[in-house]
């Protein structure tokens, strides 16, 4: 069982999504909001004290009307369903913020590092996108007064 550490309660102060133009003239919209932060009793090389966070990630687009089609019976998605990576530029990828019960800032924000059109269509009659992403974070711990 993994030591998750003590839950901290947090304030959200912004979450915003990552956007992507693709080059099938999509927009994709990724964003992995923060549900629960733990801190552990670890701390980094400078002393800070690291952190287990828990999201779930939101994948959102905007389609052009040329590229929908009827949607699948099935939406799960399987390797042989996933096409050929899609190029992309980034419109932003701005960070999300939290204000820490113990007054740290824990900043995030969800990188989309691969993009794929699938074979399949939602209810929306929109491709279905598969996306492979990471989270960058950083913190800023509160300021000492002397």
């Amino acid at each position: 069982m993994i030591e998750m550490g003590e839950e901290l309660d947090f304030d959200v102060i912004k979450e915003n999504w990552s956007k992507y133009k693709l080059e099938d003239g999509s927009i994709l919209r990724i964003k992995n909001p923060t549900i629960k932060i733990y801190e552990t009793e670890k701390k980094d090389n400078m002393g800070i004290p690291i952190y287990r966070v828990a999201g779930q990630t939101l994948i959102s687009s905007t389609v052009p009307a040329a590229l929908k089609g009827n949607p699948s019976e099935d939406e799960s998605i399987t390797p042989k369903d996933i096409g050929d990576e899609l190029k992309f530029t980034i419109i932003t990828e701005e960070w999300s913020e939290y204000k820490l019960s113990n007054g740290v800032i824990y900043r995030c924000k969800t990188v989309a590092t691969k993009i794929s059109k699938t074979k399949k269509f939602n209810q929306l009659r929109e491709p279905i996108y598969w996306c492979n992403w990471q989270i960058i974070t950083d913190k800023t711990m509160p300021k000492l007064s002397i």
